[in-house]
Parts: structure tokens; C-alpha cells; sequence
């Protein structure tokens, strides 16, 4: 059995989340959901990469595609990025595009995912996520997607007290400086 297959895909931040009763977290993550492009939309925006469904699953893992083009959750602490704390950029798995700088890392070690204070300006792109879009409760999941290739990054979440980006490191590259 490969790494990736003893990853189960189908673990939601908020089903972690819902379960971990010491984790202050205001907001609730997303369940899986499409990439923004798959998506219809009254929106008209081209993507500067596109590949066919074939091209993505020949270019990542199993993980990789499930958290990239379907729009999972990762596995909390499976990540070495959630733990990487050298200075550095990290970029998109699917396109390179440098979407988020070490200087904005924010350790969250025992929640398990990678969390950064903010984002390179026009690298991702946020929508509200579709599985909680018309939930009463106003616990609509706002999602990260990279602005070149639109694969899923994570979510824009408040996690104690502090809104961060909430980050699957299976979609993110790091880069030593």
C-alpha cells in the first residue's frame, strides 16, 4: 500500500474539528468541494492554466489530486509543510505560482494543518464553499483557491482569534531561501 493510499481523502476539517473540543476555532471549515472552475457561475474568469482531467491525475499523487482538484481535506499532521518553519516561499503543487512567504507563517503545531497570516497579493482567490454556502448558521466556509490554476489550497478560517489561511500542505511546495 502507497503513502497516499493509507491517507484517507474523505476526513473533513470540520468533522476533525467537530470532535476536538479543545480547539478554539470560531469558524467551520469545508467539506469537499469542487475547484472554482468547475463550478457554475454567473462569473466569466479564464484560468492561466488549464489541463484536462487526465493531465492533473498523471501530474499528482492520489493525495495531491484529491486535495488540489476535488477540494479535500488532508489528514491533520500528515503535512511536513504544517511543521516547516525555515525561511522561504511556498508555492501551488499545480502551477508553481508563489502563493504565500515564510515571514507569514503562523505556528499552529497542534492543530495540524499550515496556517499563514496572509497571502502574496492577486495569488489566490476565495470563494464561499459550496457545501456550506445555505447553511443558517452563517458558518459558510470561505475557500482558498490559487489564482493561476485554481486548485483548491484550503480555507480562510478564525482560529484563535485570528483569521488566518488555513492550508492543506499536500497543495503547497516549500521553497528554502
Amino acid at each position: 500500500m502507497t503513502y497516499a493510499n493509507q491517507i484517507p481523502t474523505h476526513l473533513t476539517r470540520r468533522a476533525f474539528l467537530s470532535t476536538a473540543s479543545t480547539l478554539p476555532v470560531a469558524t467551520i471549515l469545508a467539506a469537499p468541494a469542487l475547484p472554482a472552475s468547475a463550478r457554475a457561475s454567473n462569473i466569466d474568469f479564464t484560468y492561466e492554466i488549464t489541463r484536462s482531467d487526465e493531465a492533473w491525475r498523471s501530474r499528482l499523487t492520489e493525495q495531491e489530486y484529491a486535495v488540489l482538484r476535488l477540494g479535500r481535506t488532508e489528514v491533520p499532521h500528515t503535512s511536513l509543510n504544517a511543521f516547516q518553519m525555515a525561511e522561504g516561499h511556498y508555492s501551488c503543487k499545480g502551477c508553481d505560482l508563489v502563493n504565500f512567504d515564510s515571514q507569514w507563517k503562523v505556528p499552529h503545531f497542534d492543530i495540524g494543518w499550515a496556517f499563514f497570516s496572509q497571502a502574496r497579493p492577486t495569488t489566490v482567490l476565495t470563494s464561499i464553499d459550496d457545501a456550506y454556502a445555505d447553511m443558517a448558521d452563517d458558518s459558510a466556509a470561505i475557500e482558498c483557491h490559487c489564482r493561476r490554476c485554481a486548485s483548491h489550497l484550503g480555507h480562510i478560517l478564525t482560529v484563535k482569534g485570528t483569521t488566518l489561511h488555513c492550508l492543506n500542505g499536500t497543495s503547497l511546495v516549500f521553497f528554502e531561501a
